[in-house]
């Protein structure tokens, strides 16, 4: 009864129901194989250019801290020095680094470049957490930014995880 339903069916409809078929299929590979693939290559894409972009201050970092070693200035002159560079740099579309301790039970913010007004606080406020965390963990934080993007100091910005 069904089957003499579907081939008594005009084949313009047979047609069409073979291209919804089609298209669904591919619909639903896109959203189970294709995607969560695209994003997994995008978030570790990501994750190697901060690494990288991150690297350059880890160097500036050592150079303090062997020029401090040295003799060339006092740890406290080495620190100030290194935050001041740090303060400046900027990366890829306006981002920035920020120092901040791994203290427990609250981190301390040593330098924020555009919201200095954070130097030297605990960051005990709960919109801290995700960069708390992720400093702990040694990872780039991937979550929207409690602080403003850089220019933009009267507000704070959501930060997509890219």
């Amino acid at each position: 009864m069904l089957w003499d339903r579907l081939f008594n069916v005009k084949i313009s409809t047979k047609i069409l129901g073979v291209v919804f078929f089609i298209v669904l299929l591919f619909v639903i590979g896109n959203f189970t194989v294709f995607l969560p693939f695209v994003e997994k290559t995008f978030i570790e894409t990501r994750r190697t250019s901060l690494v990288d972009v991150s690297g350059p201050i880890m160097s500036l970092v050592k150079e303090y801290d062997a020029r401090i070693k040295k003799g060339e200035f006092s740890l406290e002159e080495g620190k100030n020095r290194a935050i001041e560079r740090i303060k400046n740099v900027r990366y890829g579309n306006g981002d920035y680094f920020w120092i901040n301790d791994v203290s427990r039970p609250v981190p301390k913010m040593i330098m924020h470049p555009t919201v200095p007004s954070l130097d030297g606080k605990q960051l005990d406020d709960p919109k801290f957490n995700c960069a708390t965390t992720a400093a702990r963990a040694s990872c780039p934080t991937r979550g929207p930014s409690p602080w403003p993007a850089a220019g933009y100091r009267s507000k704070a910005c959501p930060r997509n995880p890219t």
